[in-house]
């Protein structure tokens, strides 16, 4: 079996766009770095949180190639007071209300 390669390729550098010290205590962080997909340089944003009390972190390396969509998720990760455990299904969440067919827990709508 042959396996194809992939033009994509990702910087070792990722920088840090956005940082907010919740009052939950846990550090909300919009990530920035480059990805190289034929030739072309594109910017992916990411999500990174870290509870200051626990230790615990997570993070989505590629949440979105929008500063703006990105920033509104975190945005609404700290006026909820998420936490790490909690970012993939507030991903999740996120992604059903863009996407048609994931609308109402049901692919297709059926």
């Amino acid at each position: 079996m042959k396996s194809k390669a992939s033009n994509r390729s990702r910087s070792e550098q990722t920088i840090i766009y956005m940082e907010v010290y919740g009052v939950n205590r846990v550090v909300y962080r919009v990530t920035a770095c480059n990805t190289y997909h034929n030739k072309t340089i594109h910017v992916i944003y990411g999500v990174s949180l870290q509870d200051l009390r626990t230790g615990e972190t997570a993070e989505i390396d590629s949440f979105s190639n929008n500063l703006e969509k990105t920033v509104c998720f975190v945005n609404d990760l700290i006026q909820q007071e998420i936490q790490p455990y909690q970012v993939y299904n507030a991903a999740f969440r996120q992604l059903s209300l863009e996407v048609p067919f994931l609308r109402g827990g049901t692919v297709l709508g059926s």
